[in-house]
């Protein structure tokens, strides 16, 4: 049977099909130490977070459920540019001087395109366990935040975080 002779209504199963199929065999693909994205230096840095961050689970377009260290703009409604990330369970809110290194930049190849700066939280119940580092937390460059900054710099936002063994500014 060729395409032309197909029922319409198989031909509509058969594309939906191929097209499920190739959007769920995404791969994430870890560019740490990629020359192109400038974070090698920038992976096994230690920081302190200087306000309350929130551990918030979250549901991934893939049906997989990730951690995820939020900024307060993301979890307070009382903080200026209030910006909620839509279906975060926030399980655990840490105070300030909770202690997070990061560790890796990941690209999501799939439908959701991400770039994903992952880390571990170093103090508290969820101890060592990967987390994904709200961007809020970091500071802007072209990787992050195309369209505010043309920097290929890596760094943290010094409103939120401070690097371990370093007196306070």
């Amino acid at each position: 049977m060729t395409l032309q002779e197909m029922p319409r209504h198989v031909m509509v199963v058969v594309i939906a099909t191929a097209f499920v199929a190739g959007c769920s065999a995404h791969k994430d693909e870890d560019v740490t130490k990629s020359p192109k994205y400038n974070f090698g230096s920038f992976a096994g840095t230690t920081w302190k977070t200087k306000a309350n961050v929130a551990l918030a689970d979250i549901e991934r377009y893939t049906g997989e459920h990730q951690l995820n260290l939020m900024s307060p703009r993301r979890f307070d409604p009382t903080v200026t540019n209030y910006a909620p990330v839509s279906g975060a369970k926030i399980l655990t809110v840490l105070p300030a001087g909770t202690v997070i290194r990061i560790e890796r930049f990941v690209m999501d190849r799939g439908l959701g395109a991400d770039h994903e700066v992952k880390g571990r939280v170093e103090t508290a119940q969820y101890s060592q366990k990967e987390v994904n580092v709200d961007r809020f937390l970091l500071a802007k460059n072209r990787f992050l935040s195309p369209h505010d900054s043309s920097s290929t710099n890596w760094d943290v936002n010094p409103e939120m975080l401070e690097k371990v063994g370093l007196p306070a500014k």
